[in-house]
């Protein structure tokens, strides 16, 4: 639980693949893809974000709001060709994640399938350095229809994907594209003891049909 607490974090929109040095700076692991690097606070969400207030229109409370997202492919490291954005936000038990994901909705690779099938589908991605230690984290990954994936990554080994933990997703496709809100409690993550928690946080978007 944060309860008035403060949550500073390292953003990065992640890319599939970039050079060690760079992702280090930001306290993500060796390995995680990145671009941009900001240090902002996330606000404290008044209310828990719902997926329908980000369909049609952006909410007037939306939270830390990031745009410069980059590709790798084609084009490495130029700008996205597909707009994405991403809202953080949190309170006393929750970290939150909304992308708002823009494209062709007949596009858009995604099925509806069990758990951790999302082979093949669009995604976003939201990756968390909780102790901003450039050595762990904890990744989440939700397709257009909000079935998820989740693993642990540390420095030098292949990302744990036998991870499971407790969170909410949920998708939807829309006019222009497609929607996902991600709901992490903290009783679901490790982190410091301390009033002022920084993280390096990353966030990302795979469209699969141009990967």
């Amino acid at each position: 639980m944060l309860k008035k607490r403060v949550l500073v974090v390292a953003v990065v929109t992640l890319l599939q693949s970039l050079g060690a040095a760079s992702a280090q700076e930001v306290g993500l692991p060796v390995g995680t893809a990145q671009i941009q690097v900001k240090r902002p606070q996330i606000p404290r969400a008044k209310q828990a974000p719902k997926l329908l207030d980000y369909v049609k229109a952006e909410p007037q409370e939306h939270g830390l709001k990031i745009t410069d997202f980059r590709q790798r492919s084609p084009g490495d490291g130029t700008p996205a060709t597909r707009a994405t954005t991403a809202y953080l936000s949190f309170d006393d038990t929750h970290f939150y994640a909304v992308f708002v994901a823009k494209d062709d909705p007949n596009l858009v690779r995604a099925r509806i399938a069990k758990r951790e099938d999302t082979d093949g589908d669009d995604i976003v991605i939201l990756e968390l350095d909780t102790f901003r230690d450039k050595r762990h984290s904890f990744s989440f990954f939700v397709n257009p229809y909000g079935v998820q994936l989740d693993s642990k990554r540390t420095e030098g080994f292949d990302p744990d994907i036998n991870f499971d933990t407790q969170w909410e997703s949920e998708g939807q496709l829309t006019d222009d594209g497609y929607v996902v809100r991600i709901a992490i409690p903290f009783k679901s993550l490790r982190y410091k003891s301390a009033d002022v928690q920084t993280w390096g946080v990353g966030v990302g978007r795979v469209i699969a049909r141009l990967s």
